[in-house]
């Protein structure tokens, strides 16, 4: 489910944040702590793709799949 979020959004060229993903998590008692983990998972089975970024004075990792971004 959250792959095929990331795969929807990439396909579009958004990025896709753990605040994207913990929607999806209904009923899960940390939904924003288990959504980061979820990502990081998918990221280490090289699945998809994260780099740190930072926007308003906030770090926050987006995600997305390689193949599906659109090179320039």
């Amino acid at each position: 489910m959250v792959y095929q979020l990331v795969q929807e959004r990439s396909a579009n060229d958004i990025p896709t944040t753990y605040n994207d993903v913990a929607p999806l998590l209904k009923g899960i008692e940390d939904a924003n702590r288990q959504a980061r983990k979820t990502l990081t998972q998918l990221e280490k089975h090289k699945l998809i793709i994260g780099d740190l970024k930072v926007r308003n004075k906030v770090e926050t990792k987006w995600y997305w799949i390689k193949e599906l971004v659109q090179e320039p």
